[in-house]
């Protein structure tokens, strides 16, 4: 299910949040669904909020994940940095690549960002 409205990020989100939350799970989607007892990865939440912020214009960690905002932010930025660096059509590149590797639940979306191996 694309749309889970039992993952608290995208259920409890209102306005500007939520349209960030569904950015994010349109781009980049999580192999398995988050619970209160599962979050997918830092690096998964990571990715997720660097797609939501190519779209929308600003780099924000996805409130209601497992991991801390902090943290998230800590591994997002220095990819963002780098992803913002290149060129329109390469960014491009680097968002089709993220979405393919997390629809194929394999690889490394976050890597894939900056032409990262994959896995």
């Amino acid at each position: 299910m694309l749309v889970d409205f039992d993952d608290a990020v995208i259920g409890e989100a209102r306005g500007e949040e939520l349209t960030r939350a569904l950015v994010a799970q349109g781009i980049a989607p999580l192999c398995r669904p988050r619970s209160d007892t599962e979050s997918g990865t830092l690096e998964e939440a990571a990715a997720q909020s660097i797609a939501a912020a190519w779209v929308l214009g600003e780099l924000r960690p996805l409130e209601r994940t497992m991991h801390d905002t902090g943290q998230q932010a800590a591994v997002a930025d220095p990819v963002w940095k780098t992803f913002m660096a290149r060129t329109r059509a390469e960014q491009r590149q680097g968002i089709n690549a993220l979405h393919d590797a997390a629809v194929a639940c394999s690889g490394d979306p976050l890597g894939a960002l900056t032409g990262g191996a994959t896995r």
